[in-house]
């Protein structure tokens, strides 16, 4: 895939379900298009597809969109302080 473009189906979003315990998800072909169904979520992110390797491994970038802010402080916190024990 090069660098800067986008081809089809190669934008997701990702969302949490009701309870918690199921991760959804649904491509796109653009971001505008990811970011019109992502209105009628509440928590989701959006992702662009730079890298698969024979459809079993793939590399995504979190694109600036939905959770972006909570998803990266909670990471933070997570590697800086091990949230599970801050957490109990």
């Amino acid at each position: 895939m090069k660098k800067g473009s986008i081809e089809k189906g190669t934008i997701k979003v990702a969302w949490i379900g009701k309870s918690n315990k199921r991760l959804y998800s649904k491509m796109f072909n653009s971001v505008e298009d990811a970011i019109n169904f992502s209105k009628r979520k509440k928590d989701f992110l959006i992702f662009k597809l730079l890298k698969r390797k024979k459809m079993v491994e793939f590399e995504w970038e979190l694109l600036d969109y939905g959770r972006f802010n909570e998803f990266n402080k909670l990471v933070k916190l997570h590697r800086n302080y091990k949230i599970e024990k801050l957490l109990g």
